[in-house]
């Protein structure tokens, strides 16, 4: 269930599906008051719009885990002789899942600029030495 986890993110203190106060985020909680689970996510109004199969949800799901560094990982290898991805279909059901819910957000006028931030924590930036707050990355 959502928020059920006392794992914290591995770049900071935030645990899944949680607030900066460690409570179960409100998109997250169902109407009974408990913290969705995979049922429920796949029943999302943003997944059924989608049509979002069961495989797709838990791939994106299983993706905001730790082990998005296993699904990542095969990718980042420059070796040409490198073995075949170990999970080619999770990776077909992520890439779907992006897809088939972009097209929803973009019909849904969800074209509004969004920042993420991964991997940031204890980094400062030296503004006299670099630009980055005022021109970007």
């Amino acid at each position: 269930k959502a928020g059920s986890s006392e794992k914290t993110f591995a770049n900071g203190s935030l645990k899944r599906d949680c607030d900066s106060s460690g409570n179960v985020l409100s998109n997250r909680i169902t109407a009974r008051g408990e913290g969705m689970d995979l049922e429920d996510f796949c029943n999302h109004p943003s997944a059924r719009t989608a049509k979002l199969h069961v495989a797709h949800v838990f791939a994106l799901r299983l993706y905001t885990t730790a082990a998005f560094a296993r699904v990542n990982g095969p990718f980042r290898d420059p070796d040409p002789d490198r073995p075949t991805h170990p999970f080619p279909i999770t990776v077909h059901y992520i890439n779907e899942g992006i897809s088939k819910l972009r097209a929803v957000g973009a019909e849904e006028g969800g074209l509004a600029r969004l920042d993420f931030w991964r991997g940031m924590q204890n980094i400062g930036l030296d503004d006299n030495k670099c630009n980055f707050l005022k021109d970007g990355g």
